[in-house]
C-alpha cells in the first residue's frame, strides 16, 4: 500500500529499475487517456447517439437497434436529419488522438530523464561497447591495436567472447550435482522419513544409504570441478566468438565508440552500447552474422504461418463456445434461461476461450524470438512483443469481428488475401455490432485475470508440490520462487496495446465500453503496483528499451483507430470525413519526430555528461563482461556424512568440513 498511497518515482526506479518504472507510467498513462475520453464520451458522444432516431424504427425494420445499440453509432440513421450527429464522432477522433499524443509523449519525457539519469551513472553497461561481426582471425590484441589507434589510452579491457557451450554443460551438471545433494541432505536431516516417502522411491535409496548417495555426490563434484578447471586452463585453446566487450576508461569514449563505423569494410565491426550484463544472452554469441539472418528469417516466416493458422483453432473455439452447441453435446435445455442471461453467457464463453488459447502463447513466442539469435534477454523480449502485438491484432481483434464459424473465418481470411481492399470496409461495418464481446473480453481480462494474479493459485500449487516431492532444499524453495515470479513484459505490454486500440476505437462508435476500460487499465495499475513491489523479481534489467516498441506498436494502434473511424463515417455517408485522413499522417509525423530526436538521444545521451572514472572503480568494471562459466570455482565448505553402525540414520548425518571447491 506504501506505493499506492505515498508513490514517489526516483524511489521506485532505484529500488525496481527502468523496465518496471516505464511500464507502470505507461500504465498510468493509460488510465488518464481512459477517464479523458469517458469525460468527452459523458458531455459529446453519449447524448448524442442516444438520442438518434432509430430506436424509434418498426422493430422488423432491419435498421431498428435496441439495447446497447442505443448508446452506440447504429442508433443514427444517415438517411435522415440525424446526420449531424455524426459530427460527435468526427470530434471524438480528433479530441482522442490529442490525448493519445500528449499522454504518450508525458510517458516519452519520463523515459528520457531517467534515460539521461542512468547514462550519468559510471557502471558496466555505460563504459562498455559491444562489437560484433568480428574476423575470427583476429586477435585481442590485434582488436586493442585497432581501437587504441582511435581512442589512445582510453581502453581500460577487451574481452572475447569464446565459444562457453561445453563449460556452460559442466557448470548446468555442477548445479544439478550440488542441488541433488542439497536436498538428499535437507530430507534426512529432521529425521521425518515416513512423511518423505516419495523421497525415497525418487532417489532410490533405503534409510542406511546416506552416506553412500552423499559420497557419490561428493566424488561426482570434485571431478567435475577438475573438469571445470581444465577447461578454464585452457581458455585461449577455445573457439573465438565473432563479439568482443571493449570496457572504456571513461563513459565519453564509450558513447563516441558505440556510434562510430571502426571499419571501411561495412559488414565487419558492428558496434553497439553493451547492455548490463545479466540481460546477455552468452549462447547466442557463437552465431555468425550470416546464420542470424538465417535463423531471423526463418523463424519469422514460421511465426507469420502461425499468426495466420491459429485463428483457425481460435475462431473454431469461440463458434462452439455458444450454449446452443453446447445443449447439443451435453443435452440440457437452454429454453429455462432468460433471453438476457443467454446472451451474456455467449458473451462470455467466447472471451473465456480465446483467453485460455493465449496463455500459453507467449512462452511459444519466446522460444522461437530466442532462436533467432539476439544477444540480450531485452531483445528477445522486444521482438516477443511485436510478435505478440501483431498476432492480437489479427487473432483476436480482426478474428472476433468475422462472424461464423471456423470455416467460414478461414474462407474470409483468404478471401481478404486475395482481395486486400474488402477487408477495411468488412471491419468498420462489423465493429459496432461486436462491442458486446469486448466488453465481455475485457471484463474477462480484468475481474477474473486479475483476480487470479492476485490469488496465485497457480503459484500456490506450485509451491505445495516442490514443498512436498520436489524442493527440498531451503536453495530449491528460492530457486523455485525465483522461477516462478519472472514479470512478463511481451505479454502485459501486448494486452494493453490491445485494449488500448479496442477501447480507442469503440470511445467513438460505443463509448460504452469505456467504464469498462477504465476498470481494467486500474485493475491492472493496482495489480502490478502490488506485484512489482512485492512478488516479482526480474533477474535482468533492459534499461527501458521496450518502450520505444511500445511507442511504435501504441501509434500503429493509433493509427488504426483514426483509418477504421474515417472508414466508418464515410459508409455512413458523412462526407466530411474525408478531413479525418490526415489525422494518419499526423500520427506518423508524430511518431517519427520523437523516434528521430528522442530515441537516440535517450539510446546514447549527449556527449557533455560525467566521463571520468577514479582508480579504485576501474578495477571492478575489467571483469564485468566475462560468462560466469569463465570465473574460476568459488571455495566453500563442502558437507560430508560419516557413517556408523550403532546410530539411527537421522544421527548419521555428522557435518564437518571437506575442502571441496563448489
Amino acid at each position: 500500500m506504501y506505493y499506492l498511497i505515498v508513490f514517489k518515482w526516483s524511489e521506485f526506479y532505484t529500488s525496481h529499475g527502468l523496465d518496471a518504472l516505464i511500464y507502470l507510467k505507461f500504465l498510468g498513462a493509460l488510465c488518464k487517456m481512459s477517464l479523458c475520453w469517458m469525460f468527452f464520451a459523458i458531455l459529446v458522444t453519449f447524448p448524442s447517439y442516444i438520442t438518434g432516431s432509430r430506436k424509434y424504427l418498426n422493430p422488423s425494420d432491419p435498421l431498428y437497434v435496441q439495447g446497447t445499440g442505443i448508446i452506440s453509432l447504429s442508433n443514427i440513421n444517415p438517411m435522415t436529419t440525424d446526420s449531424y450527429r455524426y459530427w460527435a464522432t468526427f470530434f471524438s477522433v480528433i479530441f482522442n488522438s490529442i490525448v493519445c499524443y500528449y499522454f504518450l509523449f508525458g510517458v516519452f519525457q519520463s523515459f528520457h530523464k531517467y534515460r539521461i539519469k542512468l547514462k550519468r551513472e559510471v557502471s558496466a553497461h555505460t563504459l562498455g561497447v559491444r562489437i560484433s561481426n568480428v574476423p575470427a582471425d583476429l586477435t585481442d590484441e590485434n582488436i586493442y591495436h585497432k581501437l587504441n589507434a582511435i581512442f589512445p589510452q582510453k581502453i581500460l579491457s577487451i574481452k572475447r567472447v569464446p565459444e562457453i557451450s561445453t563449460l556452460s554443460d559442466l557448470h548446468k551438471e555442477k548445479k544439478s550435482l550440488l542441488r541433488e545433494r542439497a536436498r538428499i541432505k535437507a530430507m534426512y536431516a529432521d529425521k521425518s522419513f515416513l512423511g518423505h516417502c516419495m523421497l525415497f522411491l525418487c532417489f532410490r535409496m533405503k534409510k542406511g544409504s546416506v552416506y553412500n548417495e552423499i559420497d557419490r555426490y561428493n566424488h561426482k563434484i570434485i571431478e567435475i570441478n577438475e573438469r571445470i578447471k581444465s577447461a578454464q586452463s585452457n581458455v585461449n585453446l577455445l573457439t573465438p566468438t565473432p563479439v568482443v566487450y571493449v570496457v572504456f576508461k571513461d563513459t565519453l569514449s564509450a558513447r563516441v565508440c558505440a556510434q562510430c563505423v571502426l571499419d571501411e569494410d561495412p559488414f565487419i565491426f558492428k558496434t553497439a552500447h553493451a547492455p548490463v550484463p545479466s540481460d546477455i544472452v552468452w549462447e547466442n554469441h557463437p552465431l555468425t552474422n550470416g546464420r542470424r539472418k538465417i535463423q531471423f528469417y526463418f523463424v519469422s516466416v514460421i511465426v507469420f504461418f502461425l499468426i495466420v493458422f491459429w485463428a483457425v483453432p481460435v475462431g473454431f473455439a469461440a463458434s462452439m463456445a455458444n450454449l446452443k452447441v453446447f445443449s447439443a453435446i451435453f443435452g440440457f435445455d437452454t429454453s429455462e434461461f432468460r433471453t438476457g442471461t443467454v446472451n451474456w453467457i455467449e458473451g462470455i464463453l467466447p472471451s473465456f476461450v480465446i483467453w485460455v488459447f493465449y496463455i500459453n502463447l507467449i512462452p511459444l513466442l519466446r522460444f522461437l524470438t530466442r532462436q533467432q539469435g539476439f544477444l540480450t534477454h531485452s531483445q528477445i523480449d522486444d521482438y516477443t512483443l511485436t510478435k505478440f502485438f501483431a498476432f492480437a491484432i489479427v487473432n483476436i481483434f480482426l478474428t472476433s469481428l468475422l462472424t461464423g464459424t471456423a470455416f467460414d473465418v478461414w474462407e474470409q481470411l483468404v478471401n481478404f488475401a486475395t482481395n486486400p481492399p474488402e477487408l477495411l470496409p468488412l471491419v468498420a461495418s462489423a465493429i459496432p455490432s461486436q462491442s458486446n464481446f469486448f466488453i465481455g473480453y475485457i471484463l474477462i481480462n480484468s475481474i477474473f485475470a486479475y483476480s487470479l494474479q492476485l490469488l496465485r493459485p497457480w503459484w500456490i500449487g506450485q509451491w505445495i508440490l516442490s514443498s512436498c516431492c520436489h524442493a527440498y532444499s531451503p536453495e530449491d524453495i528460492e530457486e523455485s520462487n525465483r522461477e516462478s515470479e519472472q514479470f512478463d513484459y511481451p505479454y502485459y505490454y501486448g494486452m494493453h496495446l490491445l485494449f488500448l486500440m479496442i477501447i480507442l476505437t469503440y470511445s467513438s462508435i460505443a463509448p460504452l465500453i469505456l467504464p469498462f476500460g477504465i476498470l481494467y487499465f486500474t485493475f491492472a495499475y493496482v495489480v502490478h503496483i502490488h506485484n512489482m513491489t512485492y512478488v516479482s523479481k526480474q533477474t535482468y534489467e533492459g534499461l527501458g528499451h521496450v518502450w520505444t516498441t511500445v511507442f511504435t506498436l501504441a501509434c500503429i494502434a493509433l493509427g488504426i483507430y483514426q483509418v477504421i473511424t474515417t472508414t466508418l463515417l464515410s459508409m455512413n455517408h458523412f462526407y466530411w470525413s474525408f478531413l479525418l485522413a490526415p489525422t494518419v499522417f499526423v500520427t506518423y509525423g508524430y511518431w517519427h519526430h520523437l523516434n528521430k530526436n528522442m530515441s537516440v538521444l535517450c539510446h546514447s545521451g549527449p556527449l557533455d555528461l560525467k566521463n571520468d572514472l577514479s582508480d579504485v572503480s576501474v578495477e571492478e568494471f575489467k571483469a564485468a563482461y566475462v560468462p560466469t562459466c569463465l570465473q574460476p570455482p568459488e571455495e566453500d565448505g563442502s558437507l560430508l556424512v560419516h557413517p556408523s553402525e550403532d546410530l539411527e540414520v537421522g544421527d548419521l548425518i555428522q557435518l564437518k568440513e571437506n575442502e571441496i571447491l563448489i
